[in-house]
Order: structure tokens, then sequence, then C-alpha cells
């Protein structure tokens, strides 16, 4: 079975349940958009300003989140329409730019509502003024675009595809994949980079070859001329800050760190992740202090008791004590280790290699519910076709041991090889049932 196809029957079967996404269809030659065809009982669907050839989609509401982000379908007036996911930093220093359109209500306007008003003041360069974690689509009705954006450091993700003159994106990568007539084709580079290091170098690549990853502080423009994408954010280093009391720039960090949290403070109680080291150490101080209510506040360490000597438990439980907030201990050994490796059930993975003929015809590694399992026999199969011996024992250890503790490193093997033997996938579409690979000195 073609492991595409698996994978998008999959992602069908996923989208047809409650997913919490937006999405954003435009068809560039102007033909109406079947909304049938994407209407679900979990999810809206609206034609903006009766607009035939662009589609809004959002998930039904829900309960509002707890961190405040907003979640849905906005308008303004009849020209502007937006679907997102959206938190906005510095609320207040924009509703002072915006005072003279928005005026003074008695309850604060919700982030998309911001955003609507941003752009209708400043265009398409409305980006450039918000901060934040967001990602969204915006319909402008008068010049008949589409403006997908998302936030400066990549908090949220956001995809987006092509199929004809349509145009597909979305928060949610199964969405696409279950919605949009694209191929399922797998991308070998994303999947190469996952298993060998753990995510793409490319940032724009995503495991489908037809779908792309819009960029972190970029923005793409639809319209009937095309595609435009532009990068709206790059980070500025500015002139350092020289302080005649070195006093005033641990004052000027605090003063700096405490507007972040406060903009960023969810309602009720607040977690942080606790090692007791500097970093950690210093948000909580600065969270009790915003907060003026410990009791709002409760950390969480994770920390190992058996694999490696680990003392974070240990000056997590000092700081918390000494700051008066909750501390929730949790062990971290069974996460990254699996008792019951070995006697869990395996397949194996049949490869085939071409293009050295000092290579054997067959050789199989097993797989089991955690990962690869691998022993120093198995990568001495692959690794002694390599010109250096150093680096062949080098790596045999590496694995060997990483496989005797039980750790779940599934890319380990694959990852080695590809650096060391220079492996190239040739076939990916038969990825996880036995893929052919190509050896190279």
């Amino acid at each position: 079975m073609d492991v595409g196809r698996a994978i998008g029957a999959a992602c069908r079967r996923q989208a047809q349940r409650e997913l919490k996404l937006f999405a954003a269809i435009f068809n560039a030659d102007g033909r109406p958009v079947d909304c049938r065809r994407f209407a679900s009982e979990a999810c809206n669907i609206e034609t903006p300003g009766a607009a035939g050839h662009v589609a809004l989609i959002w998930s039904k509401p829900e309960p509002e989140s707890a961190d405040g982000e907003w979640r849905g379908m906005a308008s303004l007036g009849d020209r502007y329409w937006m679907v997102g996911r959206i938190r906005l930093d510095a609320r207040q220093a924009l509703r002072a730019l915006l005072a003279e359109r928005i005026g003074e209500g008695r309850q604060p306007p919700s982030d998309a509502f911001l955003c609507l008003h941003v752009y209708a003041a400043w265009g398409e360069s409305f980006v450039g003024r918000l901060a934040g974690d967001f990602c969204f689509a915006l319909w402008d009705r008068q010049r008949q675009c589409l403006i997908v954006a998302r936030d400066q450091l990549g908090v949220r993700s956001l995809f987006h595809a092509q199929a004809g003159q349509s145009r597909f994106a979305s928060d949610s990568l199964d969405w696409i994949v279950s919605a949009a007539p694209v191929s399922h084709q797998l991308d070998d580079h994303w999947i190469g980079d996952f298993l060998g290091i753990g995510f793409s170098l490319d940032v724009e690549r995503t495991v489908y070859r037809h779908i792309r990853r819009l960029a972190p502080a970029h923005i793409v423009k639809f319209s009937d001329a095309g595609a435009a994408s532009r990068r709206y954010w790059q980070l500025e280093i500015g002139e350092p800050l020289h302080y005649r009391d070195h006093r005033q720039y641990g004052e000027r960090f605090v003063e700096l760190l405490s507007l972040a949290i406060a903009d960023r403070l969810p309602a009720g109680q607040v977690g942080i992740s606790m090692s007791g080291g500097l970093d950690s150490t210093a948000l909580a101080a600065c969270t009790v202090a915003v907060t003026r209510d410990s009791s709002r506040v409760v950390a969480e360490c994770t920390h190992f008791e058996r694999l490696m000597p680990d003392q974070e438990k240990h000056f997590a439980s000092l700081a918390a004590r000494h700051l008066g907030i909750e501390l929730r201990l949790r062990a971290r050994d069974d996460l990254s280790y699996d008792p019951e490796w070995r006697s869990g059930p395996t397949r194996s993975a049949n490869f085939r290699a071409q293009g050295n003929s000092r290579a054997p015809a067959h050789y199989s590694i097993k797989i089991s519910e955690n990962g690869v399992l691998i022993t120093s026999q198995d990568l001495e199969s692959l690794t002694g076709f390599t010109s250096s011996s150093a680096v062949r024992q080098q790596l045999c250890l590496q694995v060997d041991l990483r496989a005797r503790k039980g750790l779940r490193y599934g890319a380990v093997l694959f990852g080695a090889v590809r650096e060391f033997l220079k492996l190239r996938i040739v076939d990916a579409g038969n990825f996880g049932f036995g893929f052919q690979i190509d050896l190279r000195d």
C-alpha cells in the first residue's frame, strides 16, 4: 500500500473528526468555491461579501481558551474578513495608535478586531505593527486579495498549497491533506532531515512535497495575478546600552521581563517549567511580582532519578520554597527509557542496497513501537563499507550504547548512516515498510 495514500486517508479520517482549525480557499480564476464539498458538522464556512471564489472555514465556537488566544472569524464593515488564531502582545500600545478609529469602548476589543483595524489603517504593511503569536487569513474585498501571515518567531504554524488555480491555506496540515486535491507524494529531503536531526533544515518544507509551510515573519498575498511572498520582519540588533551605574542593567532587565510576562498572563493559574537555574527562576520570581499572588503560580520540574546524576529537583525545590509557589515534580527517566524495550513487539524493515558490489543484497533493522532498535552487529554490516575504520568503530559504539540503554533514538541509525555513508533515499514511497537506498563511498 502506498504510504502517501495511507497517510492521506488517515488525515481525512482525522479531519472528519473535530479538528480545531481555520482555513481559506481562493480560486484565482474566479470559479465559485463548492462549499458543500468542504462543509462539515465541526466547522463553519462562509463566502465573505458574496465573493463566491473565496471561502473562509473555521471550527465552531468552543469555550474561550485559557491562554487568551482569539480563534474564529471576524469582520470589519463590509470590506474585511479574517479567520485565524491570534494572541497579541502590547495591546495597550496598539489601542493607543488606533484610539481615533476604535474609540473608547467599555469592553476591550478582541485581538482580531485590532488586527482588522491595523490593516484598515496601514494596508499590507500592517503585520509589521503586530507582535505576539498569530497565524491568520484576511480577505480584502475592495482589493480582491487574500493575505495570509505568520508571526515573527513562528510560534503558530501555517500551511499552504496550490492545486491548479486554487490556493489553500490552513493552520492544519491534516486539513490541507484531506481537502486540497494535491499529490500526497512524500518529500525525501524533509524525511531525511527529520530522521537525521529531528527537524527540517528548510523551514518551508513539510513531509508532503506539494504542501508548503509559511516561514516565520512572512506574508503571502493571493490575487488573480498570482501569489507573492515577502518577509515583513527581521531581528535587528540595536546599539548596546551604557549605564553609569551597573545596577541599572538589572533594573532594566526586570522591567522588560515583567512587561513581557504581563502581556502573556492568562486568567487563573500560570504554569512555569522550572529547573532551578537562572532563567526559569527569574521568570518565576517576576511572575509572582506581576501577579502579586504566589498561589496563582504553579511550577513543574522534570528530573532524572535513576539514569543520571541530576540536581534540578534540589535547586527547583529551593527556589519554589523561597518564592512560596507550588512545585510539581515529575521524573523523566521513563520518558526517555523504556525498560520493556527488549520484550516489545518488533517488525523488520528490509532494505536492498544498490550501486556497491561489496554491499550485501539485503539486511534488516528491527523496529519497535519505540523506534529503531539497533545493535553493533547490525551496524557493522553497514559501516563495514566505509573507508574509515575509526569512524566505523565510533559509530558502532555510539549506536550500540543507545540501543543497550533502550533510549528512543529511532533516527540514530538513519542519521549516522546518511552522514558517514552518504546515503541517498531512492524510493521513499514505501517508507516504513522497506525502501531502497544507494550506498556511495
